[in-house]
């Protein structure tokens, strides 16, 4: 039996006994109908690291970066300065005294942001998502007091929070790079210890992200510091006879102070705009 070709072709396959069952198969010259699934969307680069190696023409300013779920985000990033390719996690406000980013301040170590609808480089604290989702093998700081300064470190971490989570991670930049930072920087001499998560015990001196300092050589109760998110210090006997009251140092500034037998002679506090970048 012939039948007239459209669409499908129909094949028959029937019983020679008048009456039995007909069996009917069809193929279709067709590609199969869309089952209705769209295609995932393409990866979003994971820093601004990744964006730079795709297109290394490409200027500083705000770009859509992915978190591991592919989540779109706003992110900073720095194309330029010492090599480029450097993402902003937090802008932090040494001049401040009601700066968000002491040492002991929870933004450190949880998942909250804050101000993360200002993604810029003005001078505004905030955290922003990058902090929880950019995997990094350097840090930059830029410190701006009288004049923008900058410094890279040795410091790795899956996320920012990740590393801040964590334990001490001494660094190996030196006294002098990290007095470079703050013109007109005063430090006691001694102990001289770089790091992350840079504690000792309290009420001393500690320091998210930098250098302290003592008056003797050790660190067992540091007076004095320079980086960024600074704390402590608040019944430091140093200051008590200081000729202004002692403020903890907030983010960006040096504590100074010079503890000696004889009366403390206050150095005042150099507070600073901080900026945090990985790469």
């Amino acid at each position: 039996m012939t039948m007239q070709r459209t669409l499908s072709i129909i094949s028959f396959a029937c019983a020679a006994t008048t009456g039995a069952a007909c069996v009917t198969s069809a193929s279709s010259d067709d590609p199969a109908p869309d089952a209705g699934v769209d295609d995932p969307p393409p990866a979003l680069p994971r820093s601004c690291q990744e964006l730079l190696a795709a297109n290394p023409a490409l200027d500083s300013g705000t770009f859509t970066l992915g978190t591991a779920a592919n989540t779109p985000y706003q992110a900073y990033c720095d194309m330029v300065d010492d090599g480029g390719g450097w993402t902003l996690v937090l802008k932090a406000d040494g001049k401040d005294t009601s700066s968000q980013f002491g040492y002991d301040s929870p933004l450190w170590t949880n998942t909250a942001m804050f101000k993360d609808d200002q993604i810029d480089t003005s001078r505004a604290e905030a955290k922003y998502r990058s902090f929880t989702e950019v995997a990094f093998s350097k840090l930059r700081i830029v410190m701006v007091a009288a004049y923008p300064t900058a410094m890279t470190l040795d410091a790795a971490g899956s996320s920012f929070m990740e590393l801040m989570r964590g334990p001490f991670v001494p660094l190996s930049n030196s006294r002098a790079q990290w007095l470079s930072l703050i013109s007109d920087g005063v430090l006691q001499s001694d102990c001289n210890r770089g790091g992350i998560n840079n504690f000792v015990n309290d009420p001393w001196i500690r320091v998210r992200i930098g250098l302290i300092a003592n008056s003797v050589m050790n660190c067992d109760a540091p007076d004095s510091f320079i980086g960024i998110g600074g704390g402590g210090g608040g019944l430091d006997p140093c200051y008590t006879s200081s000729s202004e009251p002692f403020v903890p140092p907030s983010v960006g500034s040096i504590g100074g102070g010079v503890c000696t037998s004889t009366p403390a002679v206050p150095a005042p506090n150099r507070a600073a705009f901080a900026y945090v970048y990985v790469r």
